[in-house]
């Protein structure tokens, strides 16, 4: 059955994996994104590879009122149809040293991975619930399950979000509406250039991130990990006791 998904966030590494994943599969999309250009450029791809409708939405997550728009804007851009799904792919990561050095980064990291998402995803979740179905994936991550020194600044807004999909699943197990949390551990993608290894065996590709995305949205899994060696490696770093988590370098 053909749908629509808005893919927020749509130009980075990860979302254009599932971008391609969902048109090979004959659903439309529309991509929504900073850079018009990029968006562009994926959007006559998807198109001319896979025969769908790929449609673009310039907005910044930084800006409030774009974010808080947006439901209203993918209805007008889907001829007056609110779309079947969303996929929330966007956030940024800042060396943690700067952001303690710079409480503005801090403010962004904040504004753009948590309150942003969870606005845009609530007010989605909103009208889904009015119509019955719907399908929800914001897209996490493992340095949100126990803050790190090294990170916990990114770690905390990823926490929060992680908080509010369990919550809004929880909320909405029984309305029809599928709420999907997903925690990817290291991902070779541009916002971690430099900071991964990308041929490590615990480094996932943004293919291999898209195919458990849609294989939890076909199984209406509700958290997954990916890679899945992550769901183990996080309940190990959950389990160790304070007094000695506190001795480590992570």
């Amino acid at each position: 059955m053909n749908r629509t998904y808005i893919i927020l966030g749509a130009a980075s590494g990860i979302a254009k994996a599932v971008s391609r994943s969902l048109a090979s599969r004959g659903h439309d999309l529309i991509l929504a994104g900073r850079s018009q250009e990029e968006l562009n450029l994926l959007a006559k791809d998807l198109e001319t590879r896979h025969q769908v409708q790929a449609r673009i939405l310039v907005f910044d997550a930084s800006c409030r009122a774009e974010v808080t728009g947006l439901l209203e804007a993918s209805t007008r851009l889907n001829d007056a149809q609110l779309v079947d799904g969303v996929i929330l792919a966007y956030g940024v990561m800042f060396p943690q040293p700067e952001t303690e050095a710079n409480l503005d980064l801090l403010a962004l990291t904040l504004e753009v991975n948590l309150v942003s998402s969870v606005l845009v995803l609530q007010a989605f979740a909103n009208a889904f619930v009015t119509r019955g179905r719907g399908v929800i994936v914001g897209i996490s991550s493992v340095a949100g399950d126990r803050g790190r020194g090294s990170n916990y600044h990114y770690g905390c807004s990823k926490a929060g979000l992680s908080a509010f999909l369990d919550g809004l699943r929880h909320r909405l197990h029984d309305k029809g509406v599928h709420v999907c949390t997903v925690k990817p551990g290291f991902v070779a993608t541009p916002m971690t250039d430099g900071l991964v290894n990308p041929n490590s065996p615990l480094c996932a590709r943004p293919d291999q991130v898209a195919r458990d995305i849609l294989r939890a949205i076909d199984r209406k899994t509700g958290r997954i990990y990916t890679l899945w060696v992550w769901r183990w490696i996080m309940m190990i770093i959950r389990s160790v006791p304070e007094f000695l988590f506190l001795r480590t370098k992570l």
